[in-house]
């Protein structure tokens, strides 16, 4: 696979972004602080979410910015084996 490690600010790398995609989705690998630095810039439309079953007393939270559930709207949810995947559309912030 072709990859190339970027650095900076997302919006600054958007552009660039799209166009090596051609028109196809970007997929982000990386985590809650990279999935908000996209949320910010306006750029962020789906969440593909796989959770596993157990409870935890404590920890960081999933993505560290508030996206209200009114953005959000559920396309699936599927089980695969012990595990639950949810995919949700992001609307675009109206404020």
């Amino acid at each position: 696979a072709d990859i190339e490690v970027i650095r900076g600010e997302v919006s600054a790398h958007l552009l660039a972004l799209r166009g090596a995609a051609d028109g196809k989705d970007v997929w982000i690998v990386g985590g809650g602080d990279l999935a908000g630095q996209f949320l910010d810039a306006g750029a962020l439309d789906r969440i593909s979410l796989t959770m596993a079953p157990v409870l935890l007393t404590g920890g960081a939270p999933l993505l560290p910015r508030r996206l209200e559930s009114a953005r959000l709207r559920l396309l699936s949810s599927t089980q695969a084996g012990p595990f639950a995947r949810l995919v949700d559309e992001v609307e675009a912030d109206r404020a």
